[in-house]
């Protein structure tokens, strides 16, 4: 199993990440801040017809995601869900809210290559509970 937040699951995303096809007039950067001393940030460009991960922080991202490690751990390996995160204020988010709903279909495609992921890797199930259901699939089976 590759541990969460480290270089080998880093490379991972970027795999992820790097084979999907999106939309060509997307355009959309997000960046993920985990606390940390120091913090660790990576971003997603989504550009062009395709999506890219890079380490480090974004320029100037349409929005910023920001957690503490562990649960960033915890939504990485599917044992809460970033809606849960989020409604409990464990997940912050700043900038253009409204960029979710303009890049849904491919985060939706992010979000069903990373659960292959998780399920290629032996994470522990998430919890049924912990979904809550805000149109984005996050945790669940990936659709087909």
């Amino acid at each position: 199993m590759v541990e969460p937040l480290t270089a080998d699951w880093m490379r991972q995303l970027g795999a992820v990440t790097a084979a999907i096809v999106a939309d060509p007039d997307v355009r959309l950067v997000i960046q993920q801040t985990v606390g940390g001393d120091p913090p660790l940030r990576w971003h997603v460009v989504i550009a062009g017809g395709s999506a890219t991960t890079v380490r480090g922080p974004a320029a100037d991202p349409d929005m910023t995601l920001t957690t503490d490690r562990d649960t960033a751990i915890g939504i990485a390996t599917g044992r809460i869900s970033a809606q849960r995160a989020f409604l409990e204020g464990k997940l912050r988010i700043a900038g253009r809210i409204n960029a979710l709903i303009e890049a849904r279909s491919v985060l939706e495609e992010i979000s069903d290559a990373l659960w292959a992921v998780r399920k290629s890797e032996d994470f522990a199930d998430p919890d049924p509970t912990d979904a809550v259901d805000t149109g984005v699939r996050t945790n669940r089976e990936p659709t087909t």
